[in-house]
C-alpha cells in the first residue's frame, strides 16, 4: 500500500513573505523609536545632557549602544 501526502514541512511562499514583512515592520518601528530618542536628546541643552552623564558627541553612541560598537 502506498502513502501519499500533499503537505510539506516547508512553509509556503506567502507564509515566508508575511514573516519577512513582519520582521521588516518590527525593525522599522524600532528605528523610528531610536530616531525619536536621538531627537529628544539633541533638543536638550549641554547642561541637561551633563546631568544625565552624556555629552553631545555621545548621543548616537548611547542610543545605538546595543547594536553598534561606535
Amino acid at each position: 500500500m502506498a502513502f501519499f501526502s500533499d503537505t510539506s514541512d516547508r512553509p509556503s511562499f506567502i507564509h515566508t513573505m508575511m514573516d519577512k514583512l513582519g520582521h521588516f515592520m518590527d525593525r522599522l518601528i524600532i528605528a523610528q523609536n531610536r530616531t525619536e530618542t536621538v531627537e529628544k536628546l539633541q533638543a536638550l541643552s549641554d547642561a541637561e545632557l551633563a546631568e544625565i552623564g552624556l555629552s553631545r558627541d555621545d548621543i548616537f553612541r548611547h542610543v545605538y549602544r546595543d547594536i553598534y560598537y561606535i
